[in-house]
């Protein structure tokens, strides 16, 4: 099929770049999905973190990640998978008290790493069903 050099980038990152070459040469626009994610071996006397997924996600429940490599928010989406009902244009995070709303379509799909930042243990991620107007 070909190669796609990603090295150096971050897994949302190389999923954009191996999308867009996947879109060039075999699919139309839009139609491809692609999902890299980084597995982490464990080190001995290294302490876990973890994250809570729920909503209109795949596989809800805990995301798990070590304190030397946490997990982006966008790979822990990716890790609990979307389904065709996730409105991934309005993913909550709660740290604490506080909860933001964050454009995850736009950091998978566009690249747009701005806004895709390294999570906490106890960070809460909700993602919302979409609303369909009939």
């Amino acid at each position: 099929m070909g190669r796609v050099n990603v090295n150096g980038m971050t897994s949302s990152q190389a999923s954009v770049a191996v999308k867009s070459y996947l879109e060039g040469l075999y699919y139309k626009r839009g139609k491809a999905t692609v999902v890299i994610g980084l597995n982490v071996l464990p080190m001995s006397g290294q302490m876990k973190s973890k994250v809570i997924m729920s909503g209109k996600v795949a596989r809800p429940g805990a995301v798990e990640f070590y304190l030397n490599a946490p997990k982006t928010l966008s790979e822990a989406v990716n890790e609990a998978g979307s389904t065709s009902w996730s409105d991934l244009e309005k993913v909550r995070v709660t740290r604490g008290s506080e909860t933001r709303e964050y454009n995850v379509k736009d950091i998978l799909e566009k690249g747009n790493t701005k806004n895709d930042f390294p999570l906490r243990d106890g960070d809460r991620i909700f993602v919302p069903a979409l609303k369909w107007n009939f």
